[in-house]
C-alpha cells in the first residue's frame, strides 16, 4: 500500500495492517469494533469448507449514484458460488456461506438471492449468521474459499487455515509478457485459482491434508 495516511476504525486492524507492507502512516479514526453478535453461537454445523462473497448491487440503483457497475456483479457473484458449492458436493462435503452484509432491498438483485435459496432449500449450502464475526468461523473451517479481493482470505492464512480467491471471471490476471503481477500484489500472496476444474482440485488437496 502507497497511501500518505491509512484511517482505520479499530485497534485489530491496526496491527493486522502494520504487519503488511506499507509506506503510509496508520491512524485510529474511532473505536469502532469489528461487527459481531456475541450472543449468537458460531456453528458450522456439518460444514468444513466456508465460503465468503460479496453481495451484487442491482446496476441500476448504482448507476442513481453515478457509480460504475462493479465487478461483484449478479453474474459474476452467481458464477463465484455455484463452482464452489459443486466442488465441495463433489468432494463430499457441505459449504457454509457467510454474505458480507445484509443489504438494502433495493440494492439486492433478485436472481442471485434465489441461487442462494435454492441451493440452501436443496440441502447443498448452510447459511451462516451474517452478523457473527467472520474470525469465529474461520477458526472452526477446514478451508475457505474468498471472492477476490476480500479480507477473509487473509484473516484465514493468518489462521493457518488453507486459504484461496476463486476468480469465476477468470479476468484477474496479468496480461501476457507483464513484468510483474499485480494481482499477486493484491491478494497478498494468497493464490488466485480459476476455473471449475482447479477449484475441485484445490477443495479435494485441502480436505485430504486435514483429513
Amino acid at each position: 500500500m502507497t497511501w500518505g495516511n491509512i484511517w482505520v476504525l479499530e485497534s485489530n486492524a491496526a496491527s493486522f495492517l502494520a504487519e503488511l507492507p506499507h509506506t503510509g502512516e496508520i491512524q485510529r479514526a474511532a473505536d469502532t469494533p469489528l461487527v459481531d453478535a456475541p450472543a449468537t453461537r458460531a456453528d458450522l454445523g456439518e460444514a468444513t469448507v466456508v465460503i465468503f462473497d460479496v453481495m451484487p448491487t442491482n446496476p441500476v440503483r448504482l448507476a442513481t449514484y453515478g457509480m460504475p457497475p462493479s465487478y461483484y456483479n449478479n453474474e459474476s457473484m452467481s458464477a463465484f458460488l455455484q463452482p464452489g458449492v459443486d466442488a465441495c458436493r463433489q468432494c463430499g462435503v457441505k459449504p457454509a456461506l457467510k454474505i458480507k452484509r445484509e443489504m438494502p432491498a433495493e440494492l439486492k438483485l433478485d436472481s442471485y438471492q434465489q441461487l442462494i435459496e435454492r441451493l440452501h432449500a436443496a440441502g447443498d449450502l448452510i447459511l451462516l449468521d451474517h452478523s457473527v464475526d467472520a474470525l469465529r468461523y474461520i477458526q472452526q473451517a477446514k478451508a475457505v474459499i474468498s471472492v477476490p479481493f476480500t479480507t477473509t482470505a487473509i484473516y484465514a492464512e493468518r489462521c493457518a487455515v488453507p486459504s484461496i480467491f476463486y476468480d469465476s471471471t477468470d479476468t484477474l490476471k496479468p496480461p501476457p509478457n507483464a513484468t510483474e503481477d499485480v494481482y499477486q500484489f493484491l491478494s497478498h500472496g494468497i493464490p488466485i485459482v480459476r476455473g471449475p476444474q482447479a477449484l475441485v482440485a484445490w477443495v479435494k488437496v485441502q480436505l485430504r491434508d486435514v483429513a
